[in-house]
């Protein structure tokens, strides 16, 4: 029998974003991206899964799943609908929210940002606009004010640099614009905000007397490999993708000591040809929307990650497209595997998350779309949860705190 145990006290659960489950939000900009027409199933995000009023049933049968984590988000628009006015409803809401994961005995890690934005950010121009800085630091002020008690782990920012290259570069993200200059300028933005919050949370901490906080961002990274090993072209356009997409946000931000952890987001890896095309390996298995299953990628992006900053590390997604859960078991074994090894080999991973709990609303793609290891009924007006073979699985490991085969 072959042991892959992880050490004691190691973090494992599985996350989402609060736009992509929650429902009942329609003023922030995805929104907005659904009423033009640019969710490829027409699906409505305002329905979502309805875990604004099911959190309480999702979160218990997360802790039937053995988590002892959870990875959630805070919607923006939710918390402050109106410029400068905050919704204390709203924030007495997520309070509910933590106090009812912590009672489940699961630390959370709360991401503040989750690529939506406020429909009033969104009209000045989001974040290409000059104050957008001080607007998120007020946001991040009262939020932290008002819950930071509670808060484990905060992400700041999820997945900065998709951000600003889906909205700004290839147009997929609201708001749906394809300027290099402009991708750089909001990427810069984004650094100084996460500076920003990260420099603000540990102050308020510190001077409520709080626990002292770990603050981070959730950063999508991938293995990227030259199409051609003897081409130089090929080999130059990998690494500008490489230090662009993996390494430049963490690097700024390592020479302002603003990361006490790296979260990392891994689902696959690409080739490059040059001079930008990314290219699938024809040797892999696929994912439910072509995507390569690369375990061997994830342990190679550890590994970099780790020789390279020396901070610990938490998976803050792994995950797999799936429609009929045929193919999660063996990707979470294999990715289990792969972050065991690298751990064996020296790297402080402390932590999984897997993407995601539920099915939920995906992003530009809709509600066909199933990540979950909870199924979702989108045809039942309630939303039926059912826990799927995988999630039964992961429970499995998470009770071994490792796998057994």
């Amino acid at each position: 029998m072959s042991r892959y145990i992880f050490p004691p006290g190691f973090l494992w659960g599985s996350a989402s974003s609060a736009f992509q489950v929650e429902g009942m939000c329609t003023n922030h900009d995805f929104y907005l991206w659904y009423k033009e027409g640019r969710i490829k199933d027409n699906s409505n995000p305002d329905f979502a899964v309805l875990h604004y009023i099911k959190y309480k049933e999702d979160f218990h049968l997360l802790k039937e799943l053995s988590h002892n984590t959870v990875r959630i988000g805070l919607e923006w628009a939710r918390i402050e609908p109106i410029e400068g006015s905050f919704d204390i409803l709203a924030l007495m809401h997520y309070r509910n929210v933590l106090k009812t994961i912590k009672d489940l005995k699961m630390s959370p890690m709360v991401t503040l940002h989750h690529f939506s934005i406020p429909l009033w950010l969104f009209e000045k121009g989001g974040f290409e606009y000059k104050d957008c800085s001080q607007y998120f630091l007020r946001y991040v002020k009262k939020t932290v004010e008002f819950l930071g008690d509670l808060i484990d782990f905060y992400i700041t920012i999820n997945e900065p640099t998709v951000l600003a290259y889906n909205g700004y570069f290839t147009g997929e993200f609201p708001p749906g614009k394809k300027d290099y200059l402009l991708m750089q300028k909001v990427h810069n933005a984004l650094i100084n905000i996460h500076i920003l919050s990260y420099n603000c949370i540990h102050r308020i901490h510190e001077s409520k007397g709080w626990h002292k906080a770990k603050v981070s961002i959730a950063k999508h990274m991938r293995e990227f490999t030259p199409y051609r090993e003897k081409s130089l072209m090929d080999k130059l356009s990998q690494k500008y993708i490489d230090v662009f997409f993996n390494h430049s946000f963490l690097n700024k931000a390592m020479e302002h000591n603003s990361l006490d952890f790296i979260g990392i987001n891994y689902y696959t890896g690409s080739l490059i040809k040059f001079p930008f095309e990314t290219l699938s390996r024809k040797d892999l298995k696929k994912n439910s929307l072509g995507w390569d299953i690369y375990p061997q990628g994830f342990y190679n992006v550890i590994k970099i990650t780790w020789n390279k900053y020396k901070l610990p590390i938490y998976i803050t997604e792994n995950g797999v497209c799936d429609f009929c859960d045929e193919l999660r078991e063996d990707f979470i074994r294999e990715h289990i595997k792969a972050m065991h090894k690298a751990i064996e080999e020296g790297a402080d991973v402390r932590g999984y998350y897997h993407w995601s709990s539920l099915d939920n609303f995906e992003l530009t793609e809709g509600i066909k779309i199933r990540f979950g290891i909870i199924h979702i009924d989108h045809d039942s007006p309630s939303k039926t949860r059912t826990i799927k073979a995988s999630g039964r699985l992961y429970a499995k490991i998470i009770s071994q705190n490792g796998l057994l085969e």
